[in-house]
């Protein structure tokens, strides 16, 4: 099986953590290579880990997920949202979402996504 290589970037540990145990419980082909708590610590993780595979939030302290997706350039992976706020759906789509899970995340979904 092919393993993939993934990032979580979210800003609430809770929020990773659990993501984390879904993915290590569900998905045992995701590597989970790291996780970043803010767009900067993103942008440099992505940089350093160069991941097949990310699951970002959306609002992420005083910036956006869709901040560190304009910061780099060309995106060379994948993204799926977790984040509890629908309104940003339609915006998301615009930056070519691999999918978007709203917050609680539900591991039929997540395993549906990935």
């Amino acid at each position: 099986m092919k393993q993939i290589r993934a990032v979580i970037v979210d800003d609430e540990a809770n929020n990773s953590a659990y993501l984390k145990g879904l993915l290590e419980t569900h998905l045992p082909q995701v590597n989970l290579v790291g996780i970043a708590g803010s767009v900067n610590e993103g942008i440099q993780l992505i940089e350093s880990t160069k991941p097949e595979l990310v699951f970002l939030d959306i609002e992420l302290h005083t910036s956006t997920g869709f901040d560190l997706l304009s910061r780099i350039d060309p995106v060379r992976f994948s993204v799926i949202f977790t984040t509890a706020h629908e309104r940003y759906a339609l915006k998301a789509i615009k930056f070519a979402a691999l999918d978007f899970l709203l917050k609680p995340v539900d591991a039929d979904e997540l395993v549906v996504a990935v």
